[in-house]
């Protein structure tokens, strides 16, 4: 009988264990890196995604600045010697604070989309929804992007 307690106990914690461990939010961490004579000196900030998010980023914010690249050299009339690549990269950092947390939720049906902002939460919330002041629309697309706090330079 003991051997049967124990084993029930056993099993209750595996499923329990993989259960935190499947809704437990992978997350990537990246940077817009420029290149090219024309490059700004200073980097652009890091920024948190959700890893699944990974390839949507890169290849999306990819094009979105490749794009304004190409309208701003047209504009000013002339030609740049300026590029830019999305770089991100599976992070464990979990200790982080977003100062602002920007999300857009499309339900499963699609007719509605939520579109926000949060000030000054965790990583993890961000990125799970978890706001005091919301709750995820069942089986729906959640997409958030975590700017964190930058961390103040010490004298």
């Amino acid at each position: 009988m003991k051997c049967l307690v124990a084993l029930a106990v056993c099993f209750v914690l595996a499923c329990t264990s993989s259960a935190l461990t499947l809704r437990r939010t992978s997350v990537a961490k990246c940077q817009i890196k420029s290149s090219g004579k024309d490059a700004p000196d200073t980097p652009t900030p890091s920024f948190f995604i959700p890893a699944a998010d990974k390839k949507m980023y890169e290849e999306g914010m990819q094009q979105m600045l490749e794009n304004m690249v190409g309208q701003a050299a047209a504009a000013s009339g002339g030609t740049t010697d300026l590029s830019f690549k999305v770089e991100c990269k599976d992070s464990n950092e979990r200790d982080v604070t977003c100062a602002m947390c920007i999300y857009d939720e499309m339900s499963e049906d699609q007719t509605h989309k939520l579109v926000g902002q949060t000030l000054s939460v965790p990583l993890m919330n961000c990125m799970d929804g978890k706001f005091s002041h919301r709750t995820k629309m069942p089986n729906s697309e959640y997409h958030p992007v975590c700017y964190p706090q930058q961390k103040s330079a010490t004298a």
